[in-house]
């Protein structure tokens, strides 16, 4: 469920969205069926942020990449170092 997380001190990761051969990954925190907005944590940038899964086809479409999901069987505490 969006917005969730956001106020907590431990978060975690349940799926990242990822370019192979890169260090892009989009963390999956959050994400609402409703308005297919997922909410998470990305690398290298080190930000949180909104995302959809239309934003990722776009950057995928616009450098020619392949955008792989993975699922985690047991989700990750996110290590947050500001």
């Amino acid at each position: 469920m969006i917005y969730e997380q956001q106020q907590k001190n431990t978060q975690f990761i349940y799926a990242k969205y990822y370019i192979p051969n890169s260090d892009e990954v989009w963390n999956i925190m959050e994400y609402s069926k409703l308005q297919r907005l997922f909410w998470g944590y990305l690398e290298p940038e080190n930000i949180f942020k909104y995302f959809t899964l239309e934003d990722l086809i776009n950057i995928a479409d616009e450098y020619d990449v392949d955008i792989e999901l993975k699922f985690l069987l047991t989700p990750e505490q996110l290590i947050y170092i500001p």
